[in-house]
């Protein structure tokens, strides 16, 4: 259940309160727990998926995180950076209400409404979009509340462990429902923000003029994605699951080299720069050593 895995999480941050936990050790624990435990939610989506339509909406909304970056550096050029900062930050804090709401709202139906949570529906037209249905329980809109508190109490303070809150249930819902239609254009993806993750750092100088003046709650995300596009790729296999668990490794020693650079060189290198290559490239080397290349670029959740 993603609402208890995600109290487990937070309750594990919050230790570090107390009890001392090196930083490598709670940066790659998190990232890696994040994706197991999401990619084996996800599979209890994959048959629930909407239409391809709904699927490249989803797709656009990755793009965003490029445009938005790119905005924040134009803006800072031209604009207050405060101003910038209250606009981006006044949106993740809605984005980050929605995931946290959705995450925790079937625990709340489950402890304050055991009778059955009275839901509300109604069909709405969306432009650009077609027919959507509006669904609202009564945990929903009670989480919602709770998690409307948080983002106040974020904004206000810009607490830590608010917004590891924040990053943690936006993490779980993001690559729960996350498609990338089929492994090509997931491989594309990737390949395109490897790129430009190093244009952006050391090109642009875009990383060092927006990020310290950039406040919401992000997680990278692609990687992750991509990690999950593995695990539904194995789904239609017996298990075990050898490329999710070998892209999963992968990426753990894409972090600890992060991490190793970040601590030796004391130099924040773009991440993409190691965990692009490292997923992608175990995917393919799994597919080439067990001979199931073409059935890897073939795979498609459609």
């Amino acid at each position: 259940m993603p609402s208890a895995f995600c109290v487990g999480l937070i309750a594990l941050m919050a230790a570090s309160n107390f009890l001392h936990v090196p930083v490598f050790v709670q940066v790659i624990g998190s990232a890696t727990s994040i994706i197991y435990f999401s990619a084996t939610f996800s599979l209890k989506l994959k048959h629930h998926r909407g239409s391809s339509a709904k699927e490249d909406m989803r797709i656009m909304v990755q793009l965003l995180w490029i445009g938005v970056a790119y905005g924040i550096f134009l803006f800072k050029l031209f604009f207050d950076k405060d101003l910038a900062n209250l606009l981006i930050a006044s949106y993740y804090s809605f984005t980050s209400v929605l995931s946290l709401t959705e995450v925790f709202s079937p625990l709340v139906a489950r402890l304050l409404f055991r009778g059955g949570s009275r839901t509300y529906r109604r069909a709405l037209k969306v432009p650009f979009y077609g027919e959507s249905a509006l669904e609202l329980s009564q945990a929903w809109v009670l989480t919602f509340a709770f998690a409307a508190g948080f983002a106040y109490a974020w904004f206000q303070t810009k607490h830590y462990l608010l917004n590891n809150v924040f990053g943690v249930s936006l993490s779980i819902k993001y690559i729960e429902l996350f498609s990338v239609v089929d492994f090509k254009y997931s491989a594309f993806l990737l390949c395109g923000v490897f790129f430009h993750d190093i244009f952006w750092v050391f090109r642009t100088g875009g990383m060092v003029t927006a990020m310290p003046f950039f406040y919401p709650p992000a997680k990278l995300m692609f990687p992750r994605a991509f990690a999950t596009a593995t695990e539904k790729a194995n789904a239609a296999q017996a298990f075990p699951k050898p490329f999710f668990h070998v892209n999963l490794v992968f990426y753990v020693l894409g972090l600890v080299a992060i991490v190793t650079v970040m601590f030796v060189f004391k130099a924040v290198p773009p991440a993409l720069l190691f965990l692009a290559p490292a997923c992608l490239g175990s995917a393919l080397a799994t597919a080439f050593a067990r001979g199931e290349f073409k059935e890897l670029l073939a795979y498609s959740e459609e």
